[in-house]
């Protein structure tokens, strides 16, 4: 019995080298998706996002509309245009406005009176990234 066991050990071979080599490369494309994933997680977290929310749109006078806008992004945003528009009627801002992470802004549109209270309008907000918000909501 002996024997046989000694024979049957003599006759065990390794695993091919071919085999090893498929393990290897297998191992090694692990290693790379996971280590990719691991970094692209860390630098899309670390260069955050600008994402701006219309909370609310007041017809202060019959040609002012205050657009109260929030940053609810991780960076600055910096607002270019903001464009207020019902089926008939549009009017729109231009300029440079900067807005830190978590703060809160008032922009003033001028309008020719063709808004009022209640009117459904849309608004859409640009930052100086190219980056539109959109928001349809009551004028107030």
């Amino acid at each position: 019995m002996s024997m046989l066991i000694t024979k049957f050990k003599s006759h065990r071979k390794a695993l091919s080298p071919v085999v090893a080599t498929l393990l290897l490369i297998v191992l090694a494309v692990a290693a790379t998706a996971i280590l990719w994933t691991w970094v692209s997680n860390m630098i899309s977290g670390a260069t955050g996002s600008e994402e701006l929310m219309v909370e609310k749109a007041v017809l202060a006078t019959s040609t002012k509309i205050k657009i109260q806008i929030r940053n609810i992004g991780t960076v600055t945003a910096e607002i270019a245009e903001v464009t207020v528009e019902k089926t008939d009627a549009f009017c729109s801002w231009k300029g440079s406005k900067s807005v830190k992470a978590g703060e809160v802004v008032v922009i003033d549109v001028t309008s020719e009176g063709e808004f009022s209270r209640g009117d459904i309008i849309t608004i859409t907000v640009t930052t100086k990234n190219g980056n539109e918000f959109i928001a349809k909501l009551s004028l107030q």
